[in-house]
């Protein structure tokens, strides 16, 4: 199993040092500990496929995967809809909303670590 992640021809990232992937379009943009964020040329789709198969690492919504090991916190809000949403906190400082089809695997999973 691979321990790293080849982003470009000059830059490879631990993958347990990966906090999250965020997908904007063709591009990637990849936080990592310490601060340190990374832009790749590959879809977030891609670069999940070249992920081996991690049980920290879960695709929360259509543009993020991330890895479990960084959440800090969730919480429930309520939308503008009267609806509720999970909303996860990183160690990055970013909080991200789940989507409700992928919230369930998500409980599972923060449950289970």
């Amino acid at each position: 199993m691979s321990t790293e992640l080849y982003i470009d021809r000059k830059t490879v990232l631990l993958i347990k040092d990966i906090v999250r992937l965020e997908g904007t379009g063709n591009y990637t943009k990849i936080f990592a500990r310490e601060g340190k964020s990374f832009t790749s040329s590959k879809t977030l789709k891609t670069l999940a496929a070249e992920l081996p198969e991690l049980p920290d690492f879960i695709r929360i919504n259509k543009t993020h995967l991330i890895n479990a090991g960084y959440i800090t916190g969730y919480q429930y809000d309520m939308g503008g809809d009267g609806k509720k949403f999970l909303v996860v906190s990183m160690t990055d400082g970013s909080s991200l909303i789940v989507s409700r089809n992928r919230e369930l695997a998500l409980r599972r999973l923060l449950t289970n670590t």
